[in-house]
């Protein structure tokens, strides 16, 4: 049942996928890197085995995580003392109860619901037996599920869930491996590899 669910959720990466799959795959290093484009910029860079949070009450603040290649990252927004902040883990496989203990955390530190969630996560391609089309799902959905679980309590709105299954080998390039989170242009976005995957007014409650 797993399974079917994830099959279902569509992959905001997909598209993408589409361009990426007519160009040949190459470990060349960009002129500037990622990780030195954002630090210009003035994005709060999480590691990899940490969370971190930031109030995003103005344009043009970020908060980002990277190299994933096989971890997993969880990027979440949600409402404390009347402002905005945006929040991003990044843990490896071996530390997953680590991963959900944090996330349990910061669901307690935030004043309101967690209004939406971002998982990202090593994926795999399945192919429907019916319709012979393939999809990207998670390989380990029951971890997504729990994670998932961490962002509400039993009397909550559940948050909007977005799931994003990601290609492993892919993450040496630039922008591949990547989630973000931050303000521009009176706008609330998350990111995911480059990709705009949730916009929002930063005044919509």
């Amino acid at each position: 049942m797993e399974e079917e669910k994830n099959s279902s959720t569509p992959n905001p990466l997909f598209k993408k996928w589409g361009i990426l799959s007519k160009t040949p795959f190459s470990r060349e290093t960009a002129s500037l890197s990622w990780v030195d484009a954002e630090k210009r910029r003035g994005t709060e860079l999480v590691l990899i085995g940490n969370n971190s949070q930031i109030v995003l009450d103005a344009d043009d603040k970020r908060i980002a995580t990277y190299g994933l290649g096989g971890c997993t990252a969880v990027c979440a927004l949600a409402k404390k003392d009347g402002n905005w902040v945006g929040y991003i883990q990044h843990y490896p496989p071996r530390r997953r109860e680590e991963s959900m203990k944090a996330l349990e955390h910061f669901r307690n530190s935030v004043s309101g619901d967690i209004q939406t969630v971002a998982i990202m996560s090593p994926g795999e391609w399945v192919e429907d037996d019916q319709t012979g089309k393939w999809t990207m799902v998670f390989k380990d959905s029951g971890l997504a599920d729990k994670l998932a679980g961490c962002c509400t309590k039993d009397d909550e709105k559940l948050p909007q869930i977005i799931n994003v299954p990601y290609l492993e080998f892919m993450s040496g390039k630039y922008e591949e491996g990547t989630l973000a989170a931050g303000t521009s242009n009176g706008e609330l976005y998350i990111e995911a590899e480059g990709i705009p995957i949730m916009r929002k007014p930063i005044n919509d409650d």
